[in-house]
């Protein structure tokens, strides 16, 4: 209820106001009525301040308004654990009034009191605060006492039931909390039963994918060397291996006719002395490098096949081409038996592909070392004596050997590699160039192909989606005349 109050009172010819509850008129029952309807603590703080504001402040009520004080500021204390910043800056502001009356506290009156005035006007829907201040300043002690009591009543029952309220709402959610806990452990019980019985599901299972799901897949795990992932990673790094140990620089004496005679095998019409052709020498090299070593593998294997490495893969291929014959014959619609051939290549290629030629005095290592370092100082001369070649050489053998004899044979469909010759049409596809953007390769070739291709070949549809590894060329203009490289790029653009 909104109250509105009248200024006109009844006086006695002192002009001392004789008021009593039985004798208040309609508007003062309004008063009364207003104060003792409201449904909200926070007014009868403020009640309480402004009623005890308009009350003549002697010696004999300096006890009463400090017992009065302490019950309100113990109710309001009360609701900290539901509302603990609202109870404390409530309980903060009758402490701040109590102090103000006692004298032990300066504030301005007027401004503490307009501001109690205009919280239950704006707030709390008090309406003309003024006529309110008014008709309650000239209230007799009596109902100014008797408002006192309402106001700390009602302020008393309604804490105690928001209170009640809360502890309800507390046990009603451990009430809920309780029957959501007993639903959960239900729910856990299942899931037990559950997880037991996926248990017993998933161990009847992996018999049957041992017999029947491995032995039909054909692809490689994320964490396989083999995986298409690892094995363009470890390409990379032979790649590098490669263009340190072929680097052209200082520390080499190089033969100019015999690399010019290099360059001219591989139709690359270049001067060694320039910088350029230095590039295209070391490329050239490289090149060399991997087809010496490549040619060398095959005839040692051919004239040294009691080897173990020569001699498994000898075995394995009889055993692949056996059963391929006898799944031909007698199961040729058993999926097992069929995938059972490429399982076969596969393992024990991919053991190869890891482990073979793991000592740096194995004979193959040791004879194609000495047959490409051989070849190589035909073209340059290492003038460091303190030139470690000897070592540098061995493990891009043995990575050059695994990779193309044993990795791509561990592979369903085992990839193809190739070396793009001088003038070839650029295919950005399968080729790639250090610093060539791939819209600046239609208008070039070309110039020298350093480390082939490897993919599995879709020659109908030219597709790169099994290229492993792209192949390493350094390019040149598409003219026949003298234009340089950054020339052709820049042209027409």
């Amino acid at each position: 209820m909104r109250g509105t109050f009248s200024r006109t009172r009844k006086v006695t010819s002192n002009e001392n106001a004789l008021y009593k509850l039985e004798t208040v008129r309609d508007d003062d029952w309004d008063f009364l009525i207003w104060i003792s309807s409201q449904m909200k603590w926070e007014i009868y703080v403020y009640l309480f301040i402004v009623i005890w504001n308009n009350t003549e402040f002697g010696e004999d009520r300096i006890f009463e308004f400090q017992e009065e004080t302490m019950s309100m500021i113990r109710y309001v204390k009360k609701l900290k654990c539901i509302d603990d910043r609202k109870a404390k800056e409530f309980a903060n502001l009758l402490i701040e009034y109590r102090d103000y009356r006692l004298g032990k506290n300066i504030i301005e009156k007027g401004k503490f009191i307009s501001f109690v005035l205009h919280e239950l006007e704006k707030t709390h829907g008090l309406k003309n605060k003024s006529d309110f201040y008014e008709q309650l300043k000239v209230l007799p002690m009596k109902q100014k006492n008797k408002l006192r009591d309402i106001v700390i009543d009602r302020i008393k029952v309604l804490i105690d039931k928001i209170l009640d309220n809360d502890k309800s709402l507390m046990n009603s959610e451990k009430n809920d909390n309780s029957n959501l806990k007993d639903e959960l452990n239900a729910l856990k019980n299942e899931k037990d039963i559950l997880c037991e019985q996926i248990f017993e599901l998933q161990k009847e299972n992996s018999k049957y994918q041992a017999a029947h799901g491995n032995l039909t897949n054909l692809g490689f795990s994320d964490e396989d060397p083999n995986n298409i992932f690892w094995l363009n990673k470890d390409i990379k790094h032979l790649q590098d291996l490669l263009g340190d140990f072929t680097l052209v620089c200082p520390e080499y004496e190089i033969d100019f006719t015999k690399c010019n005679e290099l360059l001219s095998f591989y139709k690359c019409n270049v001067e060694v002395k320039s910088q350029h052709g230095k590039q295209i020498l070391s490329a050239a090299l490289q090149r060399l490098t991997i087809e010496t070593i490549i040619a060398e593998a095959k005839n040692f294997f051919l004239t040294n096949n009691l080897t173990i490495e020569a001699n498994l893969v000898t075995k394995t291929k009889e055993i692949v081409d056996l059963t391929n014959s006898f799944t031909k014959e007698y199961a040729e619609n058993d999926e097992i038996a069929k995938a059972i051939p490429t399982k076969i290549r596969q393992q024990i290629h991919s053991m190869l592909g890891s482990y073979a030629f793991s000592y740096d005095d194995h004979p193959l290592l040791k004879n194609i070392s000495e047959i490409v370092l051989n070849k190589l100082n035909q073209y340059r001369k290492v003038i460091d004596d303190d030139s470690d070649e000897d070592n540098e050489i061995i493990p891009i053998i043995r990575k050059i050997v695994q990779l193309f004899f044993y990795r791509l044979e561990a592979h369903p469909i085992i990839p193809e590699y190739h070396f793009y010759e001088n003038g070839t049409e650029i295919n950005p596809l399968f080729m790639e160039s250090a610093g060539t953007k791939s819209k600046d390769m239609k208008k070039l070739k070309v110039e020298i192909c350093s480390f082939p291709v490897i993919a599995i070949f879709d020659t109908i549809n030219d597709k790169s989606d099994n290229v492993f590894s792209k192949a390493l060329i350094i390019p040149k203009p598409k003219s026949n005349n003298n234009t340089s490289l950054e020339t052709a790029i820049t042209t027409n653009e």
